[in-house]
């Protein structure tokens, strides 16, 4: 976050204007927890991108949240998603780009290196909107909340689809 000492760095200026802070520690603090708790009475949308197993433990998982809120729209963005060989394993934007496959139509693999914007970061966010958006149409049918998956992994896979296609 810092930039040149005290200032905030550009990108995390822009990925971060406007938004408001907090931080609770649901893990250890029951005053945090309850906090929490009030804050999802009232939410729409609850994201998180822990590795599997992590939101348990901090009580943040899908189950007891939607115990509070059954309209929630739970959002759960992993590495390598929930289940598989991959699942503990930790992911960041160049990771996803590398194991997709993408970024090795952008990288000539004798000078191998991290190129442009984090576009695994950026897509990842895309297909969990777009599962964000289908979950609200759904709520307004059914009056309930439902639990969006994604990972960084699977997004990126599918945005290479063509390349896997011919794979």
């Amino acid at each position: 976050r810092a930039f040149k000492g005290d200032l905030y760095s550009p990108h995390y200026q822009t990925y971060n204007r406007n938004k408001k802070s907090i931080t609770l520690n649901t893990k250890k603090s029951t005053d945090d927890l309850a906090a929490l708790d009030d804050l999802v009475k009232g939410a729409d949308v609850f994201i998180q991108n822990f590795r599997p197993g992590v939101a348990e433990r901090l009580r943040v998982d899908a189950a007891r949240l939607q115990t509070i809120n059954p309209r929630l729209v739970y959002v759960d963005i992993s590495g390598f998603g929930n289940d598989g060989p991959w699942k503990d394993r930790p992911a960041f934007d160049t990771v996803s780009q590398a194991c997709s496959g993408f970024l090795r139509l952008l990288v000539n693999p004798g000078n191998p290196r991290v190129v442009g914007p984090a576009i695994g970061d950026a897509v990842t966010g895309f297909y969990a909107a777009y599962g964000v958006l289908a979950a609200l149409y759904e709520r307004e049918k059914t009056g309930r909340g439902r639990r969006v998956e994604t990972s960084m992994f699977e997004a990126m896979s599918h945005f290479n689809l063509d390349d896997f296609t011919h794979f």
